[in-house]
């Protein structure tokens, strides 16, 4: 393979927005963090070489190269940059290399090769077996160590936020179907003392007849007098605006039980000059 020529405005473009961020015009050195860089292709920052230049017959890619200040550059040397950052004791800064180099590989690959161990994708990009003249990974041991610790604690959140997400949706769940049988609870009392009010006598109730079948709230047969429709008018009028709060706070769900709801509130909104009536009877 021939040796590459260079790197070009375009690719080092590319080097910054993947390693730094699309958009970021400027930040601190990604090996040292002291000094800062800018995005400005020409002499804002270098693309340095993870593997020494003079062992790179790679193909040009961002894979081989990192955002750096031009001091960390000249330090590397021949050193492999991963190798840089594991003798000078710059953990932190070799723990987001590694996140950085392991996101941008799966990020191009599909199928098996995404799923592949942070390890196992540093010893393919720069172990020995790649760059046999030298260049790779010296302290492959320390290095793939800390790689699959990388990985493990990213895998530790994922699976912490997705069971954080199944708790909110069973909890969301559990809120809706109680938020569903208490609103249809108060629609049916609320219907019921609609039905009552417009009784011209005692003798509805007292003729058995369930009104709410299969789902009496209420026993008609002891609601007889008017005294006792007051107070149940009273209750079920709170019970309705507590109904249609729910309803307002809960519109964007799109459900078949609230569009019964409100056909349930439309038929009792009709009756509501007959209701005032039957009070001002009482």
């Amino acid at each position: 393979m021939k040796k590459y020529k260079g790197v070009s405005a375009s690719l080092k473009k590319s080097i910054w927005d993947i390693y730094i961020g699309v958009g970021v015009k400027r930040a601190l050195c990604p090996l040292c963090g002291i000094k800062y860089i800018n995005a400005n292709t020409n002499a804002g920052f270098e693309a340095a070489h993870v593997v020494a230049d003079k062992y790179f017959y790679e193909e040009v890619s961002v894979l081989y190269f990192y955002p750096s200040c031009d001091v960390c550059n000249n330090d590397c040397a021949d050193l492999c940059i991963l190798d840089f950052l594991w003798l000078r004791a710059r953990f932190a800064k070799l723990k987001e290399m590694i996140f950085a180099i392991y996101h941008a590989f799966i990020s191009m690959h599909e199928g098996d090769l995404a799923n592949t161990m942070a390890p196992s994708i540093l010893d393919f990009l720069y172990g020995p077996d790649r760059f046999k003249a030298g260049g790779g990974i010296q302290n492959r041991k320390q290095i793939y160590e800390i790689a699959r610790i990388v990985q493990y604690n990213e895998l530790r959140e994922k699976s912490a936020e997705l069971n954080r997400q199944v708790q909110k949706l069973g909890k969301e769940m559990e809120e809706l179907l109680n938020y569903e049988i208490k609103t249809l609870m108060f629609a049916y009392t609320v219907i019921l003392t609609f039905k009552l009010c417009q009784s011209s006598s005692a003798n509805f109730c007292a003729s058995g007849v369930n009104i709410l079948a299969p789902m009496p709230l209420v026993n008609v047969n002891n609601v007889v007098n008017t005294s006792d429709r007051v107070k149940l008018l009273v209750m079920s009028l709170h019970a309705f605006c507590v109904i249609m709060g729910a309803i307002q706070s809960h519109h964007r769900r799109s459900n078949t039980t609230l569009r019964q709801i409100l056909e349930i509130i439309q038929t009792v909104v009709s009756p509501c000059g007959t209701i005032l009536q039957s009070i001002a009877r009482i």
